[in-house]
């Protein structure tokens, strides 16, 4: 098990517990990723302030890249996702887990059950249309109940997702579920809309691709030097009298 001393962290800012660890190299024991990285968060499930059984961390998708597996949980209480209640492990080509990012909230601070069933969706869906300008429609997602983190406490919500034609847009409203009418955020997608689904999210940035092959570069005197003039015509004809004194052999 990590002990103080054996990483990096940062600080707790409302949760009591980290929100990412770095600079360990931490050996795992397991078949595929997502088996490591669960067996490394059930150990280690105190730091974290989980749960000992992960109950509430459902696997989303294990990422490979070049040098590691990137594997994300995802936060679910009372049936209810968290909005960003991301947990991801990320694990070198050996196996090792170098790099942990903490979104989870504590069991200490979950919410009553009773709390998320407030609401009625008809009018979370209409208090969402009233905060954007006209001519934004419901997406076929659907809205969703969560949970929507405000400082230490979890405020039952509704996400709303809609989209506008023309210009193209989508837009997430997150409307308050206990005193409907009341948007809790707003945010705007750049991807299209008709490319989005409800169980399709990035809940990291896209990391940059890289062309692994080597480029030979070009000295910056060639790129810009014009051709000097008869250079071509000249090689063309060494060719030709080269072809014309040996019929029979290739000249490249």
């Amino acid at each position: 098990m990590l002990r103080k001393g054996q990483y990096e962290a940062v600080p707790p800012e409302f949760y009591g517990t980290p929100k990412e660890i770095w600079g360990c190299r931490y050996p795992t024991r397991g078949g595929s990723p997502r088996a490591r990285a669960e067996a490394f968060l059930k150990e280690h499930a105190p730091l974290f302030g989980l749960e000992p059984g992960l109950a509430s961390l459902e696997f989303v998708v294990t990422r490979a890249s070049l040098r590691a597996a990137h594997v994300i949980f995802a936060q679910k209480i009372h049936g209810h996702r968290v909005r960003r209640g991301w947990v991801s492990v990320h694990l070198d080509r050996r196996r090792r887990v170098y790099l942990v990012k903490n979104r989870a909230v504590p069991g200490a601070l979950w919410p009553r059950p009773a709390l998320a069933e407030l609401g009625r969706m008809v009018a979370a869906v209409q208090a969402a249309k009233r905060a954007l300008p006209s001519g934004v429609v419901l997406h076929s997602s659907g809205a969703e109940r969560m949970w929507f983190p405000v400082d230490a406490e979890l405020v039952p919500a509704f996400r709303v997702p809609l989209v506008r034609r023309r210009p193209r847009e989508w837009w997430n409203v997150f409307v308050h579920a206990r005193t409907v009418g009341h948007a809790l955020g707003r945010a705007a997608e750049a991807r299209p809309a008709a490319s989005r689904s409800r169980h399709h999210r990035k809940p990291f940035p896209a990391r940059p691709r890289y062309d692994v092959r080597p480029r030979r570069a070009r000295h910056p005197r060639r790129q810009s030097a014009p051709l000097r003039w008869g250079a071509r015509p000249v090689l063309a004809r060494r060719l030709q009298g080269a072809r014309d004194r040996h019929p029979r052999r290739v000249v490249r």
